[in-house]
């Protein structure tokens, strides 16, 4: 908290920390990093296994036909569902743009276009709120705060790596163009 770093050309400052686990048998945990700058608001970086993603909240989000899908396409890219689930906040400490402890009843659902990641949150309280996040490597984070950070080390491949996934809507589209070309 109080680390200050450049990230997409914007000065941000880390301002909250979460630690946050999955209520199903994974019990999978992450770290959500809170950042805040004055004209731009909050942004997010969400770190599982050394792995980043940089997440921002985003008011022009896919519109889901039905509320049970699998995938969707946004802006032209296909994006699948990679996980569904609810959590709980284990330990935080810092501000936060909403009340962190109001997590009972979030169910949230993952889907992904590696390098970028469509998150939707839905609760009776709150309604439906959607996050936009894109992968963001560790040397770039590294760059943005300067080498007094210690970042995790990566174990496994990243949902949103863009190495670790190719998805088959996009090799079926390079090559249809490619085709054509």
């Amino acid at each position: 908290i109080g680390s200050k770093g450049v990230i997409k050309k914007v000065a941000y400052e880390v301002i909250g920390y979460m630690l946050k686990e999955e209520n199903n048998v994974y019990r999978s945990r992450w770290k959500e990093y809170t950042l805040y700058n004055p004209q731009e608001g909050f942004a997010f970086l969400s770190e599982y296994s050394g792995h980043w993603t940089f997440v921002k909240e985003r008011g022009d989000a896919p519109v889901l036909e039905k509320e049970h899908v699998d995938s969707f396409t946004y802006a032209e890219e296909p994006f699948q569902l990679f996980n569904k689930y609810s959590f709980e906040v284990i330990n935080s400490v810092g501000e936060f743009p909403y009340n962190v402890f109001n997590d009972y009843d979030k169910n949230v659902k993952e889907f992904i276009s590696p390098p970028e990641i469509w998150i939707q949150e839905k609760s009776a309280k709150e309604g439906i709120i959607w996050y936009h996040g894109e992968h963001i490597d560790r040397n770039e984070l590294q760059k943005a705060f300067g080498e007094g950070i210690v970042l995790p080390e990566k174990t496994g491949v990243g949902a949103v790596e863009p190495k670790g996934f190719v998805n088959p809507y996009k090799i079926a589209s390079v090559a249809f163009m490619a085709a054509l070309i």
